[in-house]
């Protein structure tokens, strides 16, 4: 066995010891504190900004990396979770960290952790651990961590932070988190400290009240998200009784306060208002670092800059993707692993505004993601479909035949004409059931598990032709 799958066995037997999420006390992070004593420090001496909130974090991240690296710095980027490669969730420079150097400082990493048992490590913290000293190693000036889970106790927590940012915040891992959305406000805006700026996107109204009082408290200096990113008409053109997103070119109106809208032409891109919402928020942040531009030129090359940044499994369009197994050749494919109230109602607008509908949708749902709050975007979403496979994964977290068949029944007697609709035991059956009637369109929603296996199933040089 190489080193490399033996690195691999080790986390992902940590993993199963936590195969569903859960919350600590603040208190848990001293293992991990401790371990970046022994390991030297690797998180000290850098910039760092630091994200949480429900929605948005890794596009987010990704972008604010973008402008970063315009600026000439050397830059890393910590989010989770992977869609095919753990080493995904570690970055430099806009690119995944070489499996060499992975293996060089997990080795490590491992070493001076020693049993889980006696460090006091989860595997979320050995990968921060590895994702600090791989940073520390190759010699980046700035870090771009993103929480994985909360904020209060996560590993990222344990960082010392020159910005913060909250992205919004929803209904999600409310088993963990809290059944109410003040709840998961607390455990997100957990990773704000006195004194540190602090950048909060758009929130709901009782998030935003309740967000006031408690950074007031802090204090923290608070930058509201104040740009504005609308979109132009979406070119496209008919094919087959569907509107197919022309991806050549888009046109945005970019307004910050005090200044008059500039018009962006952003090539090679599909936006979703997610990707508008995101871009919004990094753009705050970069008012944050270097102030807000006076010149229209650099307005429009920040845009540019944050809207050119795509991030696979996050509301991806491409087209003439092909199955490696079947050889089917997919025309239209969107792919998104939301899979939470807020998120999934972001799906449904942007294929709205696509004027994508009668696609076949491929949908996977974990057991703790089957909640009441779901039933309303998913009726939207099924709605609209010409068929529907709900696809089970090999996972713990998946739900049990029983209940799913259930969930399923409730939304299906929400839809006045609902569409067929199917199980599947795995994803080659559920793409199987789908190319015997192949659809103009394929729509794969709710996990990022079932994003990153159908990423697995394309063809490569396909997927790179028929990119977001």
């Amino acid at each position: 066995m190489d080193t490399h799958q033996n690195i691999l066995n080790k986390l992902n037997g940590l993993a199963s010891l936590h195969s569903r999420p859960h919350t600590r006390d603040g208190a848990k992070l001293a293992g991990l504190k401790s371990l970046l004593v022994r390991l030297g420090n690797p998180h000290l001496g850098k910039k760092v900004v630091h994200i949480a909130g429900t929605n948005g974090k890794t596009t987010t991240a990704a972008m604010i990396v973008s402008l970063l690296l315009r600026a000439g710095h050397q830059t890393g980027l910590y989010t989770s979770p992977h869609l095919r490669d753990i080493r995904e969730r570690i970055q430099i420079n806009g690119r995944m960290v070489s499996k060499e150097v992975f293996d060089q400082v997990a080795i490590r990493v491992l070493d001076e952790a020693g049993p889980s048992e006696q460090s006091g490590c989860s595997y979320f913290d050995l990968l921060t651990a590895i994702g600090l000293a791989a940073f520390d190693q190759e010699g980046v000036e700035w870090m771009v961590l993103e929480a994985g889970l909360g904020g209060v106790a996560d590993a990222t927590n344990a960082i010392p932070k020159d910005v913060c940012v909250l992205t919004a915040i929803g209904m999600d891992h409310m088993d963990v988190l809290g059944k109410d959305i003040l709840s998961i406000a607390r455990q997100k805006a957990g990773i704000v400290l006195p004194g540190i700026p602090v950048v909060v996107a758009h929130q709901k109204p009782a998030v935003a009240y309740w967000l006031a009082g408690y950074l007031a408290e802090l204090p923290a200096p608070v930058f509201p998200v104040d740009i504005a990113l609308k979109p132009g008409k979406v070119p496209s053109t008919g094919r087959g009784g569907s509107l197919v997103p022309n991806p050549a070119l888009e046109r945005v109106s970019a307004k910050w306060p005090g200044w008059n809208p500039v018009r962006v032409d952003v090539e090679g891109c599909c936006l979703g208002w997610s990707q508008l919402e995101c871009g919004q928020t990094a753009l705050k942040v970069a008012d944050v670092l270097w102030g807000v531009p006076s010149g229209e030129p650099e307005r429009t090359n920040r845009v540019r800059t944050v809207l050119g940044t795509t991030i696979q499994g996050r509301m991806s369009l491409y087209r003439r993707v092909r199955l490696r197994e079947s050889g089917w050749m997919i025309p239209l494919l969107v792919l998104d692993g939301g899979h939470n109230r807020e998120a999934v109602g972001a799906l449904n607008r942007q294929l709205n505004r696509w004027g994508l509908a009668r696609y076949t949708l491929l949908i996977s749902l974990l057991a703790d993601k089957m909640t009441p709050h779901m039933l309303t975007p998913l009726t939207r979403l099924m709605s609209k479909a010409e068929k529907v496979i709900v696809v089970r994964l090999n996972t713990s977290r998946s739900p049990d035949k029983e209940s799913e068949a259930a969930f399923y029944g409730l939304v299906e007697k929400k839809i006045p004409h609902p569409p067929p609709l199917e199980f599947a035991e795995s994803l080659s059956t559920g793409l199987a059931l789908a190319g015997q009637a192949p659809t103009e369109s394929v729509v794969v929603a709710g996990s990022i598990w079932l994003a990153g296996e159908l990423l697995s199933h394309l063809e490569d040089e396909t997927l790179n032709e028929g990119g977001p």
